[in-house]
């Protein structure tokens, strides 16, 4: 089930290995919540 989008949008795919760290965290998550944070959809 996709969900509809009301306006244009780009899809970005970051891959990263499981023990990709920053700042003592795991790297997806220092991309993913700051990315949220401002608002960006994703899964």
């Amino acid at each position: 089930m996709s969900a509809k989008i009301s306006r244009e949008a780009r899809r970005l795919r970051i891959f990263v290995g499981e023990s990709a760290r920053y700042h003592h965290q795991p790297l997806c998550h220092a991309i993913v919540l700051p990315a949220r944070q401002q608002g960006l959809a994703g899964r």
